[in-house]
Parts: C-alpha cells; sequence; structure tokens
C-alpha cells in the first residue's frame, strides 16, 4: 500500500477519535525512508496530539523542530506539548530560545503572547500580542476569541 493511501487512513481513523487504529496505520508502513517522512511524523504528532498524548506529540514535534528549524510551526506546537505536559516556564523558555530566528514573524509573536497570558504575565502578554497584531492583522481575531487572553482583556 502506498504512503497516501496510509496518512489518508491514518487521518480518517485520527478524526473518528480512533487514535490507536491511526497509530497502527502509521505502524504498518515498512521500514525505510517512508516511516520517518515528514509527513507520517506529522500524521503521527497529530494523533498524539488529538488523544491528549502530550509527551508523544511533544517528541514528535521535536523531531519535525530539528528537521525544519525555519519552519515556526513546528516550535510553537512543541511548546504546547511542553505546556499541556505541566512545563509552562520550559514550554516558554522553547519559545524565547528561538527568538532570533522568529522575532518578525507574527504567528511567533502571537504564540510567545498567548503562552505569557496562560502564565498570567499579562503585560508580556500585551506587548507581544500587539506586535504581532502590527504585523499581521489576523491575529487580532485570533486575539478576540482565544480564551487564553481572557486576563489580558480584564487588565485593561
Amino acid at each position: 500500500m502506498n504512503l497516501r493511501t496510509r496518512l489518508s487512513r491514518s487521518n480518517g481513523y485520527r478524526e473518528l477519535g480512533m487514535f490507536d487504529e491511526s497509530i497502527l496505520e502509521l505502524e504498518a508502513i515498512e521500514f525505510g525512508e517512508d516511516r520517518w517522512h515528514p509527513l507520517v511524523i506529522e500524521a503521527r504528532y497529530k494523533t498524539y496530539r488529538d488523544a491528549k498524548e502530550w509527551e508523544l506529540a511533544k517528541i514528535m514535534a521535536d523531531l519535525l523542530t530539528k528537521r525544519f528549524p525555519d519552519q515556526v510551526e513546528w516550535l510553537i506546537n512543541k511548546s504546547e506539548a511542553m505546556r499541556e505536559m505541566g512545563d509552562p516556564p520550559g514550554a516558554i523558555q522553547t519559545l524565547k530560545d528561538a527568538q532570533d530566528r522568529f522575532a518578525e514573524n507574527a504567528e511567533y509573536l502571537f504564540a510567545v503572547g498567548r503562552m505569557h497570558a496562560l502564565l498570567g504575565e499579562l503585560m508580556e502578554a500585551r506587548k507581544f500580542v500587539r506586535q504581532a497584531i502590527k504585523l499581521d492583522s489576523k491575529f487580532r481575531v485570533e486575539f478576540l476569541e482565544d480564551s487564553a487572553f481572557d486576563g489580558v482583556w480584564e487588565s485593561f
């Protein structure tokens, strides 16, 4: 069976909440290059995330962060998994360690602001979210809709 079919089946199982079956579909991929293809690792990440298996999700996000260090998405996913595992200070430190690469990236700035908000560091949250919105106005809507920022709203 080809990789695309396996990924499609895995995704279908994941969307149905059948997480074990989703992973088994990925485990059925033959050993070799395809087994650790970035799309397979991403599928594993999504399944573990949706199953709230945060330690395994973090491992997959970490693999993709190392493979694609210039893609902010995986850094944010790794940080989120760390927060869910009960390490908010480590999660924000992971983000801040990449500041030199992503200081002008609105998605990165928004994620840092969100993490500060979740830690109750409201002034820092406001600063980062303000920068994100200046770079990309789409984050204004996300800011309004994300309950993580409720404390920020109350601080005005």
